[in-house]
């Protein structure tokens, strides 16, 4: 599901079909409780909006990669050695040559 900033899981209740149990701490769930009475949400409400406008962020930052400038320098100089192949290496690669693969 993609993230929509103008989803009301409230307007789109009948599109509620799937359902999630977890297991919380008494602390945890008397937060929760707090929470939505004082917002007016119910719970699935709650959590679900939470979702959406969480969600996205851990999955970005999941995707990007963030070095800093000296790491990626690193990076880039690493990137810049080349290295001869062992004996090994091209008398294998050889003999994949010779195989036709």
């Amino acid at each position: 599901m993609t993230y929509n900033k103008n989803f009301n899981p409230i307007i789109n209740m009948s599109l509620k079909s799937e359902r999630l149990e977890a297991r919380v701490l008494p602390d945890v769930k008397k937060l929760v409780e707090r929470v939505t009475a004082i917002s007016g949400q119910s719970v699935s409400d709650y959590l679900t909006e939470l979702i959406l406008s969480d969600a996205p962020i851990k999955i970005k930052q999941h995707a990007n990669i963030s070095l800093s400038n000296k790491e990626f320098e690193r990076f880039m100089a690493m990137t810049r050695v080349t290295v001869k192949p062992g004996k090994k290496l091209r008398d294998v690669a050889k003999a994949l040559d010779n195989e036709g693969f």
